[in-house]
């Protein structure tokens, strides 16, 4: 296959192919073209930093090129690349009809498994886009209520893993539209809900929003995983108001179902996760992939821990990102925190049990 758009198509087809792969790999290397370089290595099996670094710049130089016509809808500086294909995309509000008309179906879609649509609704073709059969390995999917609404009919050719929906508010009023959302044939299936409030998350719209999950047994019913992500005015206090989920027994009796229930606050999530016995007794705290502020995400950690003593946890765990080693003063720090607890029996850092 000589032509670049024959070859796109068949990856359409099979994008995950690595023979596939190598045959476009090859095609662009021979027209001195750096995504072929890419494409390379990102196919090695154990790539080494030197490796990781020569993709990422290779990356951010010529990413936007890449894209092709879908550099007229995304922000090119929020796409995320897995060995030279694109894997996630965050989609702008584009003002030309004719921009969207045009990535409808487009083969470049195939390996995207995430999408981010702005708050505010698109084009009347996004229904048309969303159920592009290229779009068969989207996984999750973020997009306010208004775009959410206006595809509700839309039959995808994905199952959604998680949904998160973005709002302008706390995202209190919104929780009965999100339940109606939820029984929509582009929804129907979702598991894991992510909630994405915009506004100021203090200690009291942590709590508010909290109570009102409370009172929507019907959307408890229809997901295991719940998590709001925050950004903005997010404190310690507001942190430990949405984790209290001990004083809302209406949570803890009718979400027989609930797996976890879990609060991302910048690099930080902290997440509940049912354990063995049937409670919400085992604590997951992910540091995100970067090292650089881990001492301060470990001390917010450690505090976060002491304040936890309601929920009687039985076994707290901490993920480091890739690299991360956590000095022997902070190691303490933690074994200090969860000891505070009394009843944790198992402190796991990075996948190493400790006694606490």
């Amino acid at each position: 296959m000589q032509d670049e758009q024959a070859i796109l198509e068949a990856l359409a087809q099979r994008p995950f192919d690595p023979g596939l792969r190598g045959v476009y790999a090859d095609f662009l290397l021979e027209r001195g073209d750096a995504r072929g370089e890419a494409i390379s290595l990102g196919a090695q099996v154990s790539p080494s930093l030197s490796t990781k670094r020569r993709l990422q710049k290779l990356t951010e130089a010529h990413g936007a090129a890449w894209l092709g016509p879908l550099a007229a809808v995304c922000d090119v500086g929020h796409v995320e690349w897995e060995g030279g294909f694109p894997s996630a995309l965050t989609f702008r509000h584009a003002h030309d009809p004719s921009a969207w008309k045009a990535v409808v179906n487009e083969p470049r879609l195939a390996t995207v498994r995430s999408l981010v649509f702005p708050l505010t609704p698109l084009m009347p073709t996004t229904g048309q886009f969303l159920a592009a059969p290229v779009l068969r390995h989207v996984e999750r999917l973020r997009a306010g209520l208004p775009l959410l609404q206006s595809v509700a009919t839309v039959t995808p050719p994905f199952r959604l893993r998680q949904l998160s929906v973005s709002s302008w508010g706390t995202g209190v009023d919104d929780l009965p539209d999100v339940v109606r959302a939820l029984d929509t044939p582009l929804l129907s299936g979702v598991r894991r809900l992510q909630l994405a409030p915009i506004d100021f998350f203090n200690q009291i719209v942590a709590t508010e929003l909290r109570q009102a999950v409370g009172r929507q047994p019907s959307l408890l019913a229809l997901v295991d995983e719940l998590e709001v992500r925050v950004e903005y005015g997010v404190n310690f206090e507001s942190v430990m108001s949405w984790l209290r989920i001990a004083d809302e027994p209406a949570i803890v009796e009718r979400w027989s179902n609930g797996q976890r229930w879990a609060l991302r606050r910048g690099e930080l999530t902290y997440a509940l996760v049912r354990d063995a016995r049937g409670g919400f007794g085992r604590l997951e705290i992910d540091t995100d992939q970067d090292v650089h502020g881990l001492d301060r995400r470990i001390a917010e950690a450690a505090s976060v821990l002491r304040q936890l003593r309601a929920h009687a946890l039985r076994e707290v765990e901490l993920k480091l990102p890739p690299g991360g080693r956590l000095r022997p003063n902070e190691r303490n720090l933690l074994r200090h925190a969860a000891r505070t607890l009394h009843s944790v029996s198992v402190l796991t850092i990075d996948g190493v049990a400790l006694p606490p």
